[in-house]
């Protein structure tokens, strides 16, 4: 690839992406680390195929999604019952994705290239008078308030929603490379916090956000909203054992470091391990039991009197941007 030219870079940390394009107009992605290389692609308008390692692979077709020459299906929805609508409804019991609502949200979603399965959005709606639905790689779809209300309990009704799906990422994309910074959360109870806690990793620069436990999923629309465009581009994995993908992480040779309003270590107190997995716990009662005894270490965030934790997101963003 020395004759090619790189088009762009990114570098975070110990870990970069690089996209070369050849004298045929071929795209060949070097990188080693999946969030530097999806961040690479989001931010390059790639109208082919592009060629990278076999880990990064399937994640690259997702996030290079040439339009076709013909435009984009457009409609409209007038009843409740409507095949799109039923759709929508049920994708956050499928997990397979999730809804967007409002503009500002949905706007960054496109300009993030989400993988946005269909918009729905009323009259009163910008996204068509700025330009979004026309650049929508996605069927997408005039309809009332009314109508949209079936898929949201939420009050006022949005002018503009969107079903969006959830990669799924796999273990092996994330502990490529040299460096590795996971946040765990283990039952994180209130969605609000979880789309903080998500929002605050991805901020923080956090490769990925594994959600543990029966606690707030990721697709609930609190959380979505609350991440702030974060869910959906920052890759984010959910399993109900907690303990088992540890376990996982751990004979992967990733250290995990656990917190604690009763551990003896402060934070700082040790060397950053180049490969670690951050957990944080329930609201009330911190990390479980289990949780705890897998950990390699526990480390306590130090805090003035009259106060006994931090809110689990500000927890999140002290841990990762000390770690990191």
């Amino acid at each position: 690839m020395g004759d090619n030219l790189v088009m762009s870079e990114y570098r975070w940390r110990g870990n970069y992406a690089a996209l070369h394009k050849n004298d045929e107009g071929g795209y060949f992605l070097d990188s080693n680390n999946l969030r530097c290389a999806l961040t690479l692609l989001r931010a390059n308008d790639i109208g082919g195929a592009v060629c990278t390692n076999e880990v990064f692979a399937e994640y690259t077709d997702i996030y290079v999604q040439p339009r076709a020459e013909t435009e984009m299906y457009r409609g409209v929805i007038d009843s409740k019952k409507h095949a799109v609508i039923l759709e929508c409804k049920e994708l956050e019991k499928t997990r397979a994705g999730f809804i967007i609502e409002g503009e500002r949200l949905i706007k960054r979603a496109l300009n993030d290239k989400l993988m946005l399965k269909s918009i729905i959005y009323s009259p009163k709606s910008t996204l068509e008078t700025d330009g979004y639905i026309k650049k929508a790689n996605c069927p997408c779809y005039l309809s009332g308030e009314g109508i949209i209300s079936a898929v949201t309990s939420s009050k006022p009704v949005p002018s503009e929603i969107a079903a969006c799906i959830m990669p799924r990422y796999g273990l092996e994309a994330l502990l490529y490379g040299e460096y590795v910074s996971i946040l765990i959360t283990d039952c994180v109870n209130n969605p609000d916090n979880l789309g903080l806690v998500i929002r605050t990793a991805d901020a923080c620069g956090a490769d990925a956000v594994i959600v543990t436990g029966k606690g707030a999923a990721p697709y609930h629309k609190n959380c979505v909203r609350a991440s702030r465009g974060a869910v959906g581009r920052l890759p984010t994995l959910y399993f109900n054992d907690g303990i088992t993908v540890a376990a996982e992480l751990k004979a992967a040779g990733v250290k995990i470091i656990g917190t604690s309003a009763n551990a003896e270590v402060m934070l700082g107190g040790i060397e950053t391990p180049k490969k670690f997995a951050a957990v944080v716990g329930n609201e009330t009662f911190g990390m479980s039991e289990e949780m705890r005894e897998i950990c390699d270490i526990t480390l306590k965030i130090d805090m003035a009197r009259g106060q006994s934790s931090f809110n689990v997101g500000v927890a999140a963003g002290i841990i990762l941007n000390r770690l990191t």
